[in-house]
């Protein structure tokens, strides 16, 4: 995949989205760019992740990745 906007984060959640329709939610497992483990990929990056879902990610799928904040 590609970041567009901002950054994907193993301590992050992901929301996929297929065709405009909410799939489902899922957690980052492992991120990967140029064959490295990294913890957070920035906006332009290429990556691959491996991702814990109920559900299989198709390609075409958009993820959206969010964190809860505490404050």
């Amino acid at each position: 995949g590609k970041v567009t906007e901002g950054y994907m984060a193993t301590s992050s959640s992901v929301r996929v989205m297929r065709r405009g329709v909410f799939i489902g939610n899922g957690t980052f497992h492992n991120i990967q760019t140029n064959k490295q483990n990294v913890s957070r990929v920035e906006e332009g990056s290429e990556f691959g992740a491996q991702i814990e879902a109920p559900y299989e990610i198709a390609p075409g799928d958009t993820l959206e990745c969010f964190a809860s904040r505490v404050e």
